[in-house]
């Protein structure tokens, strides 16, 4: 008798990692509609709260329906995207002009004195000849890059660029809609679909995983809007030119993990530097580049000590040590991409495997935050 449990158990972790192993192939196989998914997803998870809350509006016996609570949530997220855009696309826009208005003799003359200094220690260390110059070097080394571009293809790419970009968005509008309208529904099918042994242990999967990754995208956009708006008001108070559009990348990126805060202080520095030149070439650059660094470490010990553990330990109930490993863990197996969907990809794994699995000991010890959550929603709904 124990002997047939063994084998069932056996095979019941086979098939399972079976169909994991395949549902992963697929999504690698076609990762340009796991992408639209995926970010449709994202809006759902975000619009979810909203169309919950303005389904239970009413006036006397007038209530939302359900397409109406799901246009109003989409157009709501949409909403937010484009006021966002716009945010940064005036000022990168601004800044791009400044940049072209810029007298070439000045700029000339301001870093010509740089040049030669570093000329001179490339010399010495017979990095280049003696006969060569580094300014020489750079036009010559852009012109012949210029020269080796295709700009028909070039041309031809951007046109893709353009039409993959209007496809995606129209996809993802498209697919959260039915999403958000249909959300129920695509649970129960779901829930239908699986063998009738383990329905009810998706079902749990499938209501629990909404619950925490909904609490995780709101989350990290309410971090996202916090450090944006500190670094704004920091930078502001320190007279950095352009402190919305450097903010905005501050806040922006921080969906990437660890490495975001550090690209978008590098990209800060660098609008800085070329503000601050704009407006005075008497400007102390290093004063500048100094007050944008000095404001990135203070916002990032911030974020690290106070939101991002509130946001791991109350919405994916995790320790903040365990999340740093997923996140390097997800960014040795798939880069960017992965450190952004790590967190998720984790809280779900964890959900399936307490739920298929929750009588092994390192399971359990692993999920030991998602009981206790559990326990609570239960004796809160009785």
């Amino acid at each position: 008798m124990s002997s047939d449990f063994s084998t069932n158990r056996f095979l019941r972790v086979v098939s399972i990692l079976l169909a994991f192993g395949l549902f992963l192939f697929a999504a690698w196989y076609f990762s340009s509609i796991t992408i639209y998914v995926t970010i449709s997803l994202i809006v759902t998870l975000l619009g979810a709260p909203l169309k919950e809350l303005l389904c239970k509006i009413q006036y006397k016996r007038i209530k939302i329906g359900n397409t109406l609570s799901t246009t109003l949530s989409l157009l709501a997220i949409v909403s937010i995207l484009l006021f966002l855009f716009r945010m940064v696309f005036i000022p990168v826009s601004e800044e791009v002009n400044m940049i072209v208005s810029i007298d070439a003799e000045k700029v000339e003359t301001t870093y010509n004195s740089a040049l030669t200094y570093f000329d001179d220690i490339l010399k010495e260390y017979n990095i280049i000849k003696p006969d060569d110059n580094l300014k020489d070097i750079i036009i010559h080394t852009l012109l012949n890059y210029i020269g080796q571009m295709n700009f028909s293809s070039a041309f031809g790419n951007i046109v893709n660029v353009i039409g993959s970009v209007l496809l995606g968005i129209f996809s993802v509008l498209f697919i959260s809609f039915f999403f958000l309208k249909d959300f129920k529904t695509l649970q129960q099918s779901i829930v239908k679909m699986t063998p009738t042994n383990h329905q009810s242990e998706v079902g749990h999967i499938l209501q629990r995983s909404k619950r925490l990754l909904s609490n995780y995208f709101i989350g990290l956009f309410i971090e996202m809007i916090s450090m944006g708006l500190l670094e704004f008001i920091a930078l502001s108070l320190l007279g950095i030119e352009n402190a919305l559009l450097i903010s905005f990348l501050g806040g922006i990126l921080i969906v990437i993990p660890y490495i975001g805060s550090m690209i978008a202080c590098i990209a800060g520095c660098f609008i800085a530097g070329i503000s601050g030149y704009i407006v005075s070439t008497d400007v102390n650059i290093s004063i500048i580049l100094i007050k944008v660094l000095g404001t990135f470490i203070g916002c990032r010990i911030i974020d690290n000590f106070f939101l991002q553990p509130f946001i791991a330990s109350k919405s994916v109930k995790a320790h903040p040590l365990e999340i740093f490993i997923v996140v390097l863990l997800f960014g040795s197996l798939a880069g960017i991409p992965g450190m952004m969907l790590g967190i998720p990809a984790y809280t779900v794994i964890r959900i399936i495997a307490q739920e298929f699995f929750g009588y092994n000991n390192f399971v359990k010890i692993l999920t030991s935050r998602l009981r206790q959550n559990t326990n609570e929603n239960q004796n809160s709904n009785l």
